[in-house]
């Protein structure tokens, strides 16, 4: 409101498309999540073979999030991680990166650490009708975010127009 108010409207019009953009690639995110959590060969994921152990900084870039993360839903319960015993580097196996995934996925949708274990404890089960409800879930609150982004910025359009006259 404050580049509004200084009428500095285009870059306050770029930054609100800048968060439409951030929700258009979370939404991808969570498709693409949710299609590699239907798919029983996970091997690959995003064209990018993937290895049976990866160190965490490995997992890390391929989920897009940072170790401090991971390390953290480690002490938290939600992932397991081996030690290499040449090194005593986290190693990080593909079903625990598929875990990491989900979690990265879900986090902003509001989900608390309590939920996120037992649709970790699902997705070992390959109770997967639970976890579809939940990406569901995950897709209508983004579609939900984007409509209200919608609301303000039709608001905020008619503020500039009065601030203008």
């Amino acid at each position: 409101m404050r580049m509004i108010k200084n009428e500095n409207y285009k870059k306050a019009l770029w930054l609100i498309n800048e968060q439409q953009f951030h929700i258009e690639l979370e939404k991808r995110k969570v498709e693409e999540i949710l299609t590699m959590i239907q798919n029983a060969d996970f091997t690959k994921y995003k064209n990018r073979k993937l290895k049976k152990c990866m160190s965490i900084g490995e997992a890390a870039e391929i989920a897009g999030v940072n170790t401090s993360a991971i390390r953290y839903w480690e002490q938290e319960g939600l992932v397991r991680s081996e030690r290499n015993n040449e090194n005593g580097y986290r190693m990080i196996t593909i079903a625990e990166l598929r875990k990491i995934l989900v979690i990265s996925s879900l986090r902003k949708t509001v989900y608390y650490i309590e939920n996120i274990k037992q649709l970790l404890n699902d997705l070992d089960a390959q109770s997967y009708d639970k976890i579809e409800s939940s990406f569901s879930v995950a897709l209508e609150n983004l579609s939900n975010q984007l409509l209200y982004q919608y609301k303000g910025i039709s608001e905020l359009l008619k503020y500039i127009d009065l601030l203008k006259r």
